[in-house]
């Protein structure tokens, strides 16, 4: 990178990172004299930044996601318009490209240095264009080994569990209670958010590289992880998610969850005549608001968190808002009586604490904001979602944590029985889809290492 005025702008390909925010006006031609410029968008890097920001070990966007992707390396790919070379870096690392590329929480762009700038690069959609228009398939598998490996639960640990288990060479059997593989991205998350073409790309990809999927299998006992072992499994994971719903105190019978409501709603075509109040703080709440526009209701959402930090991407909200939600954010719901088809549900404009050292503003015990009384035909709740550990004996080797997931080292997620891992919800509670796909990486990487000592 030039520090003064050259005749020609200097760019080093190996230097470089893809943000692009060197390219509108290259600081070859714009250093130094062009500093003092107080608007430019090159004023501005020559005045206040030092840019490019350092040599970084790893870049910053990396760094950033779960999974450790190669963002530059995709976004360079993309930008040259290599889309099968940019859909192979991201399987390399990620197994739901087109699922990520349209749910991903994109820790990467809060990290990117262009933000600095402007705004970060769009990687969430680079990711997505590259699983539309690429065409690669997953890494070969190391060797193939002797081993089998069982895998319960085909939502997003699961498949990723699988998926990387396979790549280590592992005869792999993928089992789920539901007729399709998915989880819950095949059962409650909307197509607006997801298409079904798209979570099926994806899964249809993992099982080209010789993966076993058995569905309408369901784990009833301990008992049922004996026969696996009985049968050749060398290995278990369990990826069952966290699908129990925890009721919320002072709330009537007949209220729905966020969950249940998706998964009657998702599909479209069924009606929702009068209001319609959802109440919760994440994605999943907008997504049962706007299914509830589709399905004909007069929606209100109630957010709670700090108004303007929500931790639901900005478009999402705005898309929310045109389609007709009403959104109030900032409130919760503190009780709810219901007198025939009719809800009348209290609420409580929320209170905050100065943010603490790492920027989270929790709730003021002491302060009590303004009360609000709503009404309603339907009452959807968020509520926190646990896993049902209904199938673990008194005593066995398996046991709860104190906060109800099932208990996993946390080296290579390995529970009370040898043998057995645990991955995503089940061991860590209600997550993001990409810190899903990462447990589930883990628990694969704590079985290979697990086989290849007992062996």
């Amino acid at each position: 990178m030039a520090v003064a005025r050259t005749h020609h702008p200097v760019w080093s390909g190996e230097r470089c990172l893809p943000c692009g925010a060197c390219t509108r006006h290259c600081p070859a031609t714009v250093f130094l004299e062009l500093a003092r410029e107080p608007d430019s968008l090159r004023g501005r890097v020559a005045r206040e930044y030092a840019f490019p920001p350092g040599k970084f070990d790893i870049p910053p966007c990396r760094a950033a996601c779960p999974l450790s992707q190669d963002v530059p390396g995709y976004q360079r790919a993309v930008a040259a318009g290599d889309f099968d070379r940019a859909l192979g870096i991201v399987l390399e690392t990620n197994p739901l490209p087109s699922v990520c590329g349209r749910l991903c929480l994109s820790a990467c762009m809060h990290a990117c240095v262009r933000g600095a700038l402007d705004r970060p690069a769009e990687v969430r959609a680079l990711k997505r264009a590259a699983a539309s228009h690429g065409r690669a398939e997953h890494p070969r598998p190391e060797r193939d080994r002797s081993e089998r490996v069982a895998v319960i639960g085909a939502g997003p640990a699961g498949l990723s569990a699988a998926t990387f288990l396979r790549r280590f060479g592992f005869g792999v059997t993928l089992f789920d209670a539901a007729r399709d593989a998915g989880g819950l991205l095949a059962s409650a998350v909307p197509a607006f958010d997801l298409p079904a073409s798209a979570l099926q790309q994806d899964i249809q990809a993992i099982l080209r590289t010789g993966i076993e999927l058995r569905t309408g299998w369901r784990l009833q006992t301990e008992d049922d992880i004996e026969r696996l072992f009985g049968d050749g499994y060398r290995a278990v994971v369990l990826a069952l998610g966290a699908p129990r719903v925890e009721r919320p105190g002072g709330i009537a019978e007949g209220w729905l969850s966020v969950l249940d409501f998706a998964r009657r709603f998702r599909a479209g075509g069924e009606t929702l005549p009068g209001a319609l109040l959802v109440a919760g703080a994440g994605r999943e709440a907008v997504a049962a608001a706007r299914m509830g526009i589709r399905a004909g209701a007069a929606v209100r959402l109630l957010l709670a968190g700090p108004p303007g930090e929500s931790p639901v991407p900005p478009a999402a909200l705005q898309r929310a808002r045109a389609e007709g939600v009403e959104i109030l954010e900032g409130f919760e719901v503190v009780g709810a009586e219901r007198k025939g088809a009719q809800w009348t549900v209290r609420c409580r404009e929320q209170s905050f604490e100065p943010a603490d050292p790492v920027g989270r503003r929790w709730p003021a015990a002491l302060k009590k904001g303004r009360a609000e009384s709503f009404a309603a035909e339907t009452l959807v709740l968020s509520g926190e979602r646990l896993p049902d550990l209904g199938w673990v004996r008194a005593g066995s080797a398996f046991s709860a944590t104190p906060v109800g997931t099932l208990r996993a080292r946390a080296e290579d997620l390995m529970t009370g029985r040898a043998g057995v891992f645990a991955a995503g919800e089940l061991v860590a509670g209600e997550r993001n889809v990409v810190l899903c796909i990462a447990s589930g990486r883990r628990a694969a990487e704590g079985v290979r290492r697990y086989l290849e000592g007992a062996a």
